[in-house]
């Protein structure tokens, strides 16, 4: 059996296609964790996961899992906080947000903490949603271990976070400001013109480049005309006005035009 093999029954027992990944990422991930469990083959590795549920979802977790931490890039932070956030909410004071792929929970909560900061109203909220269960699981949980923390700031830390042993717990007006729900971005319906900011950080280089077009496409779809999109350092846009973006600075897009549905491969209708 070989990794397409492995694609193909995966497919039949999940429904997970896991062909809309990158074929390199993947090698890659499943050599890793061939290596942890101390086999050689692919057939070895199917004979566990299709009898055991869990360790099957281990894998699937594994292989669509992302580091993360809170401020990644903290330069990139600051100009949205500073830039950004001001625009949003000159438009709309009561922002609808969602942080996509939050993997742990990082990136919804450092926007918990800008929204702090800047005194938006208690009733904004962050959707933040993933696909893989131990990270919805992680992020709900809230604490996180300092090397997640290295870009926040002492008085920031001691303002939003309890010590917990040797990590930190997220405080409860952070907590409040999140909810964290399950998505698919590859096979569940988005909602349409409905979000002033989707944050998509460090996911969408894992995908096949006809399904990151995809994604920019619903991510349009679903933003409010003058809404933001905010990717991930490796996760440039080349053609903003290709998906009705026009590009600011760093990796953040504004929506500027409606494309039709009919451009959109996975249509997007109902929502989250």
């Amino acid at each position: 059996m070989d990794i397409n093999d492995l694609k193909k029954r995966i497919l039949i027992y999940t429904g997970m296609d896991l062909n809309y990944y990158n074929p390199n990422m993947l090698r890659r991930r499943l050599k890793s964790l061939l290596a942890k469990k101390g086999m050689t083959t692919i057939d070895e590795y199917w004979a566990v996961i299709r009898k055991d549920y869990n360790e099957l979802r281990r894998f699937l977790d594994y292989v669509t899992i992302n580091v993360t931490q809170f401020y990644r890039d903290p330069k990139k932070f600051m100009y949205f906080k500073d830039s950004i956030m001001p625009v949003i909410l000159h438009k709309e004071p009561l922002p609808q947000i969602w942080s996509c792929a939050c993997s742990s929970g990082e990136e919804p909560y450092t926007l918990a903490i800008i929204l702090e900061e800047l005194l938006v109203d208690k009733s904004v909220r962050i959707l933040a949603t993933d696909i893989d269960s131990d990270a919805i699981r992680a992020a709900s949980e809230g604490i996180y271990k300092p090397p997640a923390l290295e870009n926040v700031h002492d008085t920031m830390l001691h303002k939003y976070f309890t010590p917990k042993g040797e990590s930190y717990k997220v405080k409860q007006v952070l907590r409040d400001r999140v909810d964290i729900k399950f998505f698919n971005l590859i096979s569940d319906n988005y909602k349409v013109n409905f979000y002033d900011l989707i944050i998509c950080r460090n996911v969408i280089i894992h995908f096949a480049r006809e399904v990151k077009d995809s994604l920019f496409k619903n991510f349009n779809v679903s933003l409010k005309t003058g809404g933001f999109l905010f990717l991930g350092g490796s996760e440039k846009m080349l053609i903003p006005d290709k998906f009705g973006f026009k590009h600011w600075k760093y990796e953040l897009y504004q929506k500027v035009a409606n494309i039709t549905e009919k451009s959109v491969i996975k249509k997007v209708n109902v929502g989250l």
